[in-house]
């Protein structure tokens, strides 16, 4: 079990950069367990390449991020799987036009609902900043539900990414 939250974990972190729909008017209903199995508790720490643009020069900006978390597993009276994480997400970057370098600090925690009916949801929510060393900031707050139907077919997708570096969102704090 361990390996599947930490797998579903990861695709979920590749999934956040994707762009989609912004709205996140219908949120996804809190599980109710009717009997559970003792939760199984794991944690995760990893380190990733990483690239993306600067919404305040427009650099490329190129290095690693650090994923350092916990979470914990849950099964279901009816046999359906419940993964609760929180995670922080750290990075150092350096900017290929000014040499700069820019850090970055997140706090994250979501939930994977997998009920014996088959249908998967998720739910992401990130907040934090990416600090350059001129001291300009890109906040971060992403908002990510997804629900996926038994066959694995996409059925809802709410995405909100709201940050410097996603169009059309393009400002920045100057230092």
């Amino acid at each position: 079990m361990k390996r599947s939250a930490t797998a579903i974990f990861v695709a979920l972190a590749f999934t956040m950069t994707a762009c989609g729909q912004t709205d996140l008017a219908a949120q996804l209903p809190a599980p109710t367990l009717t009997s559970q199995a003792a939760p199984s508790t794991y944690t995760f720490n990893f380190t990733d390449p990483d690239a993306f643009h600067s919404a305040c020069n427009g650099e490329l900006l190129i290095g690693t991020t650090t994923f350092i978390g916990s979470g914990q597993e849950m099964t279901d009276g009816a046999g359906g799987l419940h993964v609760v994480y929180k995670y922080t997400m750290t990075g150092t970057y350096t900017g290929q036009t000014t040499g700069m370098t820019y850090t970055q600090s997140n706090i994250g925690h979501g939930v994977v609902r997998v009920p014996s009916s088959g249908f998967v949801s998720e739910k992401l929510l990130v907040n934090g900043k990416v600090t350059a060393d001129d001291g300009s900031t890109i906040l971060i707050r992403w908002r990510i539900a997804f629900l996926r139907d038994a066959n694995g077919n996409l059925r809802v997708s709410r995405i909100n990414l709201d940050d410097d570096s996603h169009p059309p969102i393009a400002t920045c704090q100057q230092g």
